[in-house]
């Protein structure tokens, strides 16, 4: 049986989706009171409020966001929504559209988004997202040495100043893309591994 619901938490909060019931499943599922799961239908893309995010500002969503990174390599984040993030999140191999979405820093910690991965390919592009440090986070992207990802139109906002400036993305090795509350737009940093695009 195939179920459509109008929202995860409420009708219209962006969490909107298609479920296969079933007794069983390997793929990502919600567990049902009936015994039977929630198999999430995905076609091509997820986005972060059908796993339970809010993006509301409020709520801590890192757990939510991470889930995703964990279970799928193609996310989107809900337009123009503020993704609160308490800690550092991780991916690998993951395309992100964060359609204007902010992930916003509650906590003082080295990073929001640490990429990695154990190849020399791009692995992906993160597009149309702000990272927004408010202060707490050092760096807003860590870009691990041996990972290569593309950024495209993305903003780097308010990292936490250690004394030494205030650094955006960090390609491990101490080598920074640096710049103070700036839209990075048709600049590259080791086009080996970091490339910055705009519109």
């Amino acid at each position: 049986m195939t179920v459509q619901t109008l929202g995860y938490y409420e009708v219209n909060d962006g969490g909107n989706a298609e479920y296969l019931i079933k007794a069983s499943s390997t793929n990502y599922y919600e567990e049902l009171n009936n015994g039977l799961v929630a198999e999430l239908i995905v076609d091509k893309i997820v986005n972060v409020n059908q796993l339970g995010a809010y993006g509301d500002g409020i709520h801590d969503d890192t757990s939510v966001v991470q889930k995703a990174f964990d279970n799928f390599e193609n996310i989107e984040f809900v337009a123009n929504k503020t993704y609160i993030i308490n800690g550092v999140i991780t991916n690998k191999y993951l395309n992100i559209n964060g359609n204007n979405a902010t992930l916003k820093s509650s906590n003082n910690c080295d990073y929001i988004l640490k990429s990695y991965s154990t190849n020399n390919k791009y692995n992906g592009i993160i597009k149309d997202l702000t990272f927004d440090g408010n202060n707490y986070a050092l760096d807003c992207i860590l870009n691990d040495d041996s990972f290569r990802r593309v950024y495209k139109n993305i903003r780097l906002n308010n990292p936490r100043n250690n004394g030494s400036g205030f650094h955006q993305i960090n390609r491990g090795g101490g080598t920074r893309l640096e710049s103070i509350n700036g839209y990075q737009t048709n600049m590259t940093l080791d086009t080996t591994f970091i490339k910055i695009e705009g519109p």
